[in-house]
């Protein structure tokens, strides 16, 4: 009885290692907190945060942030976009008023590349 009762216990807990395991429906991971822009390329120039400032932009006005497994929020120089978001791989879907854009992200950096106008935007987990 005390051998049964035992393999019972020891199949009830792989089971919830299993199920504790599974992937259940979507695969994609939920990204989490604000990513704020660190630097700006145009033309191979590259702008740090402190060049932007001195150009007037401030760079804590310009981020993506990720609320939960999809929402999120961007805002460009006062002006703000909620939205939807998939990451698959390093590739990271953003869909804002209906469109979506392409961006990279890797080890908590999210560029934005725009190559119709030379320009890459990055943003780094604050």
């Amino acid at each position: 009885m005390k051998k049964a009762l035992s393999v019972l216990l020891f199949l009830a807990l792989c089971l919830g290692v299993l199920t504790a395991c599974g992937g259940g429906g979507d695969s994609s991971p939920a990204l989490s907190g604000k990513y704020v822009c660190t630097s700006f390329e145009i033309g191979g120039e590259v702008l740090t945060p402190e060049q932007l400032s001195t150009a007037g932009i401030d760079p804590e006005t310009v981020y993506l942030e990720f609320h939960d497994a999809k929402n999120c929020t961007l805002l460009m120089m006062d002006e703000k976009s909620e939205g939807t978001y998939a990451l698959k791989g390093n590739v990271l879907s953003v869909t804002f008023d209906g469109t979506t854009e392409t961006l990279k992200y890797e080890n908590d950096i999210v560029s934005i590349i725009d190559p119709e106008m030379g320009t890459t935007m990055v943003l780094e987990k604050k």
